[in-house]
């Protein structure tokens, strides 16, 4: 067969830097058997060699299949700063030079080695003076690559097809969301999979060749196959993908291959990015690594996902877990590159009709995420760190005297010694002497307990010795501990997570911490932060496991957790990991940001990213970690996004990290801004449940809901929270309004309820103590009304829902789920309600609907407030399950009787009770004829004793004699009995008892006697308790 010639994709990650004016290379068609000549012209690139009068020399080596990056060079010919004639250059002419070769001969490259440039740095004789790019990087040139992957033939399997090709195959793999796409060069099979969950289906595909293609169709798939060059192209109304090329290593060390995509779209994921929302144009490299001090455009950082989704409502999974890197349209618009340094080429593609579906298939293929524990949504405080037990029960204190909320209290690493005796999980009992009674204590006040631990183990660790006789840390090449000398904690060796054995060995300790009443797990560090490519594991170089080194430690804390505790919700702050981390109970954080407004900025991002890679729990050490002083506008802001993230915890170094150590009016601002997140408890519980069940996302793009590719796809200072919250921080350093880009659908001020049109750009105020906030038209937001001191309190008896009706002609639908808000397994094993909310609006009519759908645990009597965006006025009538509704015409009455209605000229608030039935609250939007002064109230009613008995004594004071109707009504509003009575003008007293409403029968609970007299309307509530 032909031998085929690509020289595209070889490039795709390298730099487009113009290096033909810096070096160039003859003849430009070579190959690694080619002989030839380099050229170098020192006028061009950064310049640092023009009019050198001195010899220059060549640093030189290769990019190949296993190169990582481009900094990662293969086969360097000579030592920095030798003057080694190998590679000295011919001066040919003024500021020009030239030096020739045979490739493979000059560096050495085996025939099992695939080089896709060479690389340069042009020198003289000790290094101190260099030529390079303009901007300062190495210089690259390309070669030509040879791909004899010649088409033979296809045949279709049990789940897909395969493509065989004279040097292997191509295989395709049909899942229920999506379809896989393997290149197994011959006798090699796929490599393990670390990110999928989800198993292959039968498929069968049906098939349609020429002399030039094959196509292949499975449901709504159509795949088109171009034998000659080698071509797949996926196809679903409109192509969304293609594999252009592709170039595997022959020895399983990975290879690259280049995939086209839609230039105009939008692309978001890949893990922890904090770079524009949009990566289009950018490269980015798949290896976990740790950047103290980060902010705005670090493009890697701790959690690399190989993850990426488009506009075009599609998204690839890269099913390796190798180093890697992936040129997302940088060099070449439109291609995208991707490169990996082992395992199988492999890709997976899942596609639908919008990004919301995406996140669902995501889940679906790659795990989904547990409950979190209640109080892993409250507000957490945490410090590099709290030195002593009298320290961190004095921070408690002080936090509970300064009416802070706080549901947990992080322990950093001095709760077992310090650096020094990093690996260790006893307590340091000199400073921790009664740590058992501590956390104790600290549960009592609805406290939790979250201690950090690390894979490193300092040689001077209790465990030290006992983990290195078995074996547990990674080795050298004698088969010894590796030991990281001048790790900052101490000379250190690592944990070998990649070992069942060691594992195991692992877990008691653990299990002891939990035992002692730990609540929750901090694992940090786990990038590896240090982990040399020399380093051995169990499962392979440091390369084979770095990726995953996290994945792994978080699954033995799950899986032994679910083991030994099958009631408890792990909750595990993390800071690294890989594909389906989701499902291992992970919290991850962004990492060590930099303490600045520059930092704050990134976070948006940062969390977006992660949303779009599948993981939800993203956040940041809110306030900053490291550099800058004490700033109260910076914490302000930062805390308000606390408040809408996925978790709220404050960390840092340097400064303190808790609010009572700020001024006055910082810590009232931040007060509220905690108070807040507490309140927004039921809508928030709700999202995890959304995302544990569906995979949808906390945090949610600005255009998640629309298939827009316009400015408000590559928003990243502003995002949705659940579906009907818009929130735009403040990142800017004194401002104090904003621009916000709205979505489809109207929006509603969250503290003004005023309105605003879809689809617009607004400017909107943002005082310092508020963040700037967006109801969506027809969306619902559940609160609770309570003042919580931290979680436990919360038992969703006192909520209110805030609403605003949706657009005429339409209908809303939402859910609010609940539960004991710790138990593991409550979804499967049914151990929860779920409530749906309904609203509807049709010209002057509109509706809201509370219906329980599943109800199966007992739940309270809940005292419901409905708070109603929307209305340009008081509705001429409401009822509530038929019955009239009175309204008040001040919040005080209105608050003194139920059920009851208040318009205070911007919002309606109509409030009752509710238990389990459905209830439904109607509304005539024709205004009403009744003015608000009409509304004040003409009777007064005074029940006493009340709870009720036989001697109870019913006062109504009226102003005007007539006859009045009584109507009992259960709490719901469904009518137990009336009566009527005549009243005088004044006071009138009357025996309950008297009166023909069979109260003596009713069974304990809430009643509502209603007394009116044409629009003249009262209620009282009545308790009936039991004998």
């Amino acid at each position: 067969m032909k031998k085929l010639l690509y020289t595209l994709s070889v490039m795709l990650l390298i730099p487009a830097l113009g290096n033909t004016q810096v070096a160039w290379m003859e003849p430009t068609d070579a190959t690694v058997d080619s002989t030839v000549t380099i050229y170098f012209d020192a006028t061009q690139g950064d310049q640092g060699l023009m009019d050198y009068e001195g010899n220059v020399y060549a640093h030189t080596g290769v990019i190949t299949l296993e190169s990582t990056n481009p900094s990662d060079w293969k086969h360097v010919v000579s030592d920095w700063g030798i003057p080694n004639d190998t590679v000295l250059m011919d001066s040919i002419d003024e500021n020009l030079y030239a030096i020739s070769f045979n490739i493979r001969n000059f560096y050495g490259i085996d025939s099992t080695e695939t080089v896709l440039s060479l690389a340069f740095v042009f020198r003289n004789s000790d290094g101190s003076v260099t030529g390079r790019s303009s901007d300062g990087s190495d210089i690259f040139i390309p070669l030509q690559v040879a791909n004899d992957w010649s088409y033979q033939s296809f045949n279709t399997t049990a789940n897909g097809m395969e493509i065989n090709t004279a040097k292997g195959k191509i295989v395709l793999t049909a899942y229920d969301s999506g379809l896989e796409t393997s290149i197994l060069p011959s006798g090699q099979s796929p490599s393990e999979s670390f990110a999928l969950t989800a198993s292959p289906v039968n498929a069968s595909f049906s098939t349609d060749t020429t002399a030039e293609t094959i196509t292949a169709s499975w449901n709504e798939w159509e795949i088109l196959i171009e034998k000659d060059p080698l071509k797949v192209f996926y196809i679903k109304g409109d192509t969304i993908t293609a594999l252009k090329s592709f170039f595997p290593s022959a020895d399983d060390h990975g290879g690259l291959m280049t995939l086209a995509f839609n230039e105009d779209s939008r692309i978001y994921g890949g893990g922890s990015r904090a770079l524009p929302f949009n990566l289009n144009g950018y490269t980015i490299d798949l290896y976990n690594q740790a950047h103290y001090g980060y902010s705005n455009n670090a493009p890697n950082l701790n959690t690399s996902i190989p993850i990426l989704t488009s506009t075009d409502q599609f998204a690839w999974i890269f099913d390796n877990h190798h180093p890697g890197q992936i040129d997302i349209g940088a060099n070449t618009p439109g291609d995208m590159g991707y490169q990996t340094a082992g395992g199988t080429l492999r890709f997976l593609i899942t596609d639908s009709e919008s990004l919301e579906d995406i996140s669902h298939n995501l889940a679906d293929l790659t795990g989904h995420a547990p409950m979190p524990p209640l109080w892993g949504l409250g507000y957490i405080q945490s410090r590099y760190g709290y030195q002593s037990q009298t320290e961190a029960e004095q921070i408690v204190a002080d936090m509970q005297a300064g009416n802070f909320p706080m549901d947990a209290l992080v322990l950093d690493l001095y709760w077992f010694g310090g650096t020094s005796h990093m690996g260790d999980f006893n307590w340091d009992m000199t400073n921790f002497p009664d740590p058992e009674g501590m956390m104790s204590d600290f549960q009592n006040q609805g406290i939790e307990t979250i201690l950090i631990t690390e894979p490193y183990f300092t040689l001077t660790s209790d465990l030290y010795d006992g983990a290195a006789a078995a074996e547990h840390f990674a080795k050298n090449d004698s088969g010894d501990p590796f030991v990281l000398y001048g790790f900052w904690a101490g000379d250190a060796a690592l944990f070998d997570m990649s070992s069942d054995t060691a594992r195991n060995w692992l877990w008691p300790h653990y299990q002891n911490l939990f035992e002692m009443g730990t609540s929750g797990l901090w694992t940090d560090l786990g990038e590896p932060e240090t982990h040399p490519a020399e380093m051995i594991h169990e499962m392979g170089m440091a390369n084979d496991v770095h990726n995953i080194f996290n994945n792994l430690w978080a699954k033995l804390l799950h899986d032994k957790t679910a083991e030994n505790y099958p009631e408890k919700r792990l909750f595990n702050l993390t800071r690294s990991g890989y594909t389906g981390m989701q499902r291992f109970s992970t919290y991850p954080w962004s990492g060590d940001i930099q303490r600045s407004f520059q930092g704050l900025q990134s976070q948006i991002p940062i969390m977006l990213h992660m949303s779009m890679s599948g993981i939800g729990y993203m956040h940041s050490d809110l306030g900053g970690f490291t550099g800058g002083g004490q700033n109260g506008e910076l914490y302000t802001r930062w805390l308000q996004l606390g408040t809408f993230s996925p978790v709220m915890r404050a960390h840092g170094t340097g400064v303190p990290t808790e609010p009572i150590f700020y001024d006055a009016q910082t810590q009232n601002r931040v007060r509220k801004a905690i108070e807040m997140r507490y309140e927004f408890l039921p809508y928030n519980y709700t999202l995890a449940w959304e995302y544990s069940t569906q995979g949808t996302p906390l945090a949610r793009p600005s255009n998640y809901y629309s298939s827009s590719t316009g400015l408000i796809s590559e928003l990243g200072d502003q995002y949705l929270w659940g579906k009907d919250l818009l929130v735009a921080p403040v990142l800017m350093e004194g401002q104090t309004s904003r621009m916000v880009t709205l979505p489809e659908d109207d929006w509603f001020d969250y503290s003004t309820g005023e309105k605003y049109s879809a689809n617009t750009t607004i400017t909107i105020d943002a005082p310092l103590d508020e963040i700037p906030l967006l109801l969506r038209e027809g969306g619902f937001v559940v609160q609770t009304q309570e003042k919580l001191m931290h979680s436990k309190a919360y038992d969703s008896d006192s909520i209110r829902i805030r609403h605003a009706l949706p657009a005429d002609g339409q209908t809303t639908t939402r859910q609010w789920f609940h539960d004991d808000g710790a138990t593991a397994g409550n979804i499967t094993t049914n151990q929860y309600d779920l409530m749906q909310l309904t609203s509807m609006a049709d010209g002057n009519y509109a509706s809201v609907n509370l219906e329980v759908t599943e109800n199966n645990i007992a739940t309270p009597e809940r005292h419901m407030e409905l708070m109603m965006y929307s209305l340009e006025n008081a509705p001429g009538e409401l009822t509530l399950n038929g019955y009239n509704v009175p309204f008040y015409g001040n919040e005080n009455d209105y608050q003194n009787n139920l059920p009851a209605a208040y318009w205070d000229g911007t919002f309606l608030f109509v409030h009752f009770n509710w238990k389990d039935t459905a209830t439904l609250l109607e509304m005539d939007r024709e205004p009403s004829a009744i003015t608000q002064s009409q509304w004040l109230q003409t009777i007064e009613l005074i029940a006493n004793p009340n709870p009720v008995t036989t001697q109870t004594i019913i006062e109504a004071n009226v102003q005007e004699a007539g006859q009045y109707q009584l109507i009992l009504l259960h709490a719901d509003g469904r009518m137990v009995s009336q009566a009527s009575r005549f009243f005088d003008q004044g006071r009138n007293k009357i025996e309950l008892s008297s009166l023909p409403l069979q109260i003596n029968g009713l069974k304990p609970g809430v009643y509502i006697l209603n007394v009116r007299r044409g629009e003249q309307i009262q209620n009282i509530k009545l308790m009936k308790m039991k004998r």
